[in-house]
């Protein structure tokens, strides 16, 4: 594949001498009283069971209008090259910069010095337009040249390589758009978006065009709401109204919850930039307001199996028009039930006899299980150390004396991982290489759907997965046997992430799939970004901890950390036999009124499958809202295709009762 082709060939094993992570003692820090109070109190506020408490119009909003001030960075940057109307500026992925973001161009000029201090205050600097980036790699992005405004630019002036480029640090405007779909009975459109233009400046970071300039703009030019989002009219609005982006708040109904979604649109491009949603409140929802001015009631949906399985699905599956009907837990059935949540899960037949084994890994236990009969049967167990705590476990094809491996990734009190390779032998799971000290994920290199090479990614004492720091190792004789040093995308992680064969192009290397630190899928291929989810995916309570530099909180007396969530590994199939591989993706939702969110964070679950279309990638849905978080999915190769699906919950208010079920469900596989 081209990972290996750019990559630095070597022959050496493995280093398990590698030391463990060492953060120095810091200083110490204070909590806020009023902060430690309100943790207290939320121990006995929290949700019982899986009750949520309802959340206001006024706390959503504000949530979601903070979540769109991180897609607009306060960068700056330098012009490395000019083609035409096309400008190369040194900013990238990297930089968390995005296709559609439109950034100003200036010439900075003499320091502008305080005459009694002497002190640099500033610098002249004369403006020379904007560019709309329109191509993104890791160290540089492309961006098409707009002209500034008469009188803002000199005379005769053109862009340079060493002219700078940013996005401001001040106020970006937007326009924000009526909302559409149906409201709460409480809330009328006017207060939300009232509501919304407040939250959005109260951020600091937007300035907005009210509700009232858009509907007279779209009143004044005989355009509806639905057209307004689309080419041509959005280029058209955006400006008319000098607001290079548009908010559009729409709701949905779902069991009688209201759901808004915040959708950030740029004019350039066809897709939304970024959507944020939450549930806004657990009152009656009610339609959009028919010509009569009367609400009419919105029936809840009545969910698939609702009676055989008891509850278990919150929301039917609602294809979208246009889109396949696959619905993955059609003739479903229970397969296994345990009283843990699980942190890695996997499925295939490693060591080719033709039997599927199962890895299910808790934070203390790996168990290998193999499916028979419509059960599954223990095989093995393995027990962690007693300081260590499970991250992740997958299924790989070791040597041929111990086929059967599991890689797991093992993190030891916040000091730094110390994983491990399993292996079957004699019934029995044994260590077959310990002490390694990085992050582990097995990958399918050559396609046939099993993991037979393993990736590592050292530990940054401060990102956690190292961002330069990626090699591939094959099985060797009971040790792993470095193959290629990989230069791999700027966000790629050691979690969350797979190999997919999204083409047909003959020796073409595969795509580069995986769950970036803010929740969004992306694909590469080589260093080429290709896509990247408006929604959010994943979601997992595996989480590693680091210390902050040995902080210390004095009034509980532990180190201070940061989480760093290892993310469920996609799944990549060819699903209609076209030759093209589909990608199953686990998408987990919070549970906004858990007052303690690292333990009751997650509610609900679904699947989506990533396809490759016509008109680019797209990400729907195959299951129904799960009651619950999707712990982990995998596919059965045979004896009849099918998909394993974990199920797990937290109920109570500390969220300590936990369970899991095991699916077996069907996949029609052409």
């Amino acid at each position: 594949m081209n990972y290996d082709m750019m990559a630095t060939k070597e022959t050496r094993v493995i280093d398990n001498l590698r030391g463990v992570v060492q953060y120095p003692a810091g200083r110490a820090r204070a909590v806020r009283q009023g902060l430690l109070l309100f943790c207290i109190l939320g121990w006995f506020w929290g949700p019982s069971g899986w009750a949520q408490e309802a959340v206001t119009a006024a706390s959503v909003s504000s949530q979601l209008a903070t979540e769109l001030v991180r897609y607009f960075p306060p960068v700056t940057g330098e012009v490395i090259k000019v083609d035409g109307k096309h400008i190369y500026v040194d900013l990238g992925v990297k930089d968390e910069v995005w296709t559609g973001l439109r950034l100003s161009i200036f010439r900075q000029g003499e320091a502008l010095k305080h005459p009694t201090t002497g002190a640099v205050v500033g610098y002249d600097e004369q403006t020379l337009g904007h560019i709309t980036l329109v191509r993104l790699s890791e160290n540089h992005s492309v961006g098409v040249y707009i002209q500034a405004p008469e009188g803002q630019a000199p005379e005769g002036e053109f862009v340079q390589p060493g002219d700078q480029v940013r996005l401001t640090a001040g106020r970006i405007r937007v326009s924000l758009l009526p909302p559409t779909g149906p409201l709460p009975a409480s809330l009328t459109p006017e207060t939300l978006s009232t509501q919304l233009r407040s939250d959005l400046e109260a951020t600091g970071r937007f300035r907005v065009e009210g509700v009232e300039r858009v509907n007279a703009w779209l009143v004044e030019r005989g355009v509806t709401l639905d057209a307004a989002v689309q080419s041509p009219y959005l280029q058209r609005l955006t400006k008319s109204l000098q607001t290079p982006y548009v908010v559009q708040p729409t709701l949905k109904a779902v069991q009688d919850r209201a759901i808004l979604a915040l959708r950030l649109l740029a004019s350039t491009q066809t897709e939304p930039v970024a959507e944020a949603s939450a549930v806004l409140t657990d009152e009656a929802v009610v339609a959009d307001a028919p010509s009569s001015g009367k609400a009419v009631p919105v029936p809840a949906p009545v969910p698939e199996n609702a009676g055989k399985f008891g509850g278990l699905f919150r929301q039917p599956l609602q294809a979208q028009p246009g889109e396949h009907g696959l619905n993955i837990t059609e003739g479903m059935t229970e397969l296994h039930r345990l009283d843990e949540e699980l942190i890695g899960f996997d499925a295939g037949d490693p060591d080719g006899d033709g039997r599927v084994e199962v890895v299910v890994a808790t934070d203390s236990r790996i168990s290998l299980y193999q499916l028979r009969d419509q059960s599954l049967q223990l095989i093995a167990a393995f027990q962690a150390g007693r300081q260590g705590r499970l991250m992740s476990a997958q299924l790989v094809r070791l040597n041929p004396g111990s086929p059967l491996g599991i890689v797991v990734n093992q993190q030891v009190d916040t000091e730094g991982v110390d994983s491990f390779v399993l292996a079957l032998r004699d019934q029995q799971l044994v260590y077959w290489q310990e002490h390694i000290y990085e992050t582990l994920l097995a990958v399918d290199h050559d396609g046939d759907g099993t993991n037979d090479r393993i990736w590592t990614q050292t530990v940054d004492d401060r990102l956690f997965f190292s961002r330069d720091h990626v090699q591939e190792y094959i099985p060797g004789n009971g040790q792993l046997q470095l193959q290629n040093t990989l230069k791999v995308p700027y966000p790629f992680r050691a979690t969350g992430a797979a190999l997919a064969r999204l083409g047909t192009e003959a020796g073409a290397s595969p795509h580069l799939v995986f769950v970036d630190e803010r929740n969004r899928l992306r694909i590469y291929r080589d260093q080429e970004k290709l896509w990247e989810s408006a929604d959010f995916v994943g979601g997992s309570y595996a989480e590693a901890q680091l210390g902050q530099g040995g902080e210390v909180d004095i009034q509980i007396g532990k180190v201070i950390t940061n989480s760093f969530a290892f993310e469920p590994i996609p799944e990549a199939v060819d699903v209609d036999g076209d030759g093209i591989e589909e990608v199953f993706v686990i998408r987990n939702g919070a549970s906004l009124g858990g007052v303690i969110p690292n333990r009751t964070r997650y509610a609900t679950g679904d699947i989506a499958l990533l396809r490759a279309g016509p008109y680019g990638y797209n990400l729907s849905p195959v299951s129904p809202k799960f009651d619950g978080m999707v712990s982990g999915m995998s596919i059965v190769p045979s004896p009849v295709p099918g998909v394993l699906i974990a199920i797990s919950k937290r109920q109570g208010v500390l969220g300590r009762k936990q369970q899991t079920i095991i699916f077996l469900g069907r996949l029609p596989l052409s």
